[in-house]
């Protein structure tokens, strides 16, 4: 498997953070799921809990897979799989490295290290991940949304979740599409 540039780790991060995230609503449990996804191989999806702490974020950057939560820490992996399995799987299928992979961390932060956004998402991964590369643990969850607002659509499953969420996304750029158009 061909290992990407840095230069396409860093236009995947680029372009992750120019993309409007979309929120979905609380499950079942009062959580709810932040996704950003682009179209250059980098998606982060970040759960809330009702208090709007970060309760898990797995970041995907081309081939490389990230998975962090206060009770598990850092994790990395490798994705394997990103076509008709992961449509049916709802996400890539990844194989998880035995150990935190240093480098492949070192590699994310490095495309991760010029962005100076205001996006709290990707602020909160790019602490955690500061950490885990200094070998210290983020345990503590960080509050990073606004109030949060009740949905009708609670105890929807994950592969439901992307799905509404791309359907979101293609109505928004519908209606971009169609304004420009005009």
């Amino acid at each position: 498997m061909l290992k990407p540039t840095p230069q396409a780790l860093a236009d995947a991060v680029n372009a992750l953070y120019r993309i409007r995230a979309i929120e979905g609503p609380p499950d079942g449990e009062g959580n709810k799921t932040v996704w950003h996804q682009c179209a250059l191989g980098a998606e982060l999806v970040s759960t809330v809990n009702e208090r709007r702490h970060v309760i898990r974020q797995e970041l995907t950057l081309v081939r490389s897979y990230f998975t962090w939560s206060p009770q598990a820490g850092m994790a990395t992996g490798v994705v394997l799989e990103d076509g008709p399995k992961a449509v049916a799987n709802a996400g890539p299928v990844v194989q998880m490295d035995a150990a935190l992979d240093k480098e492949r961390l070192s590699e994310a932060l490095a495309a991760l290290a010029h962005y100076s956004g205001e996006d709290r998402y990707i602020r909160h991964l790019l602490r955690v991940m500061t950490l885990a590369r200094d070998g210290l643990s983020a345990d503590d969850e960080d509050s990073v949304t606004g109030a949060s607002a009740p949905a009708p659509s609670a105890g929807m499953g994950r592969a439901a979740k992307r799905w509404l969420y791309a359907a979101a996304a293609l109505a928004a750029l519908g209606a971009a599409a169609a304004f420009v158009l005009r």
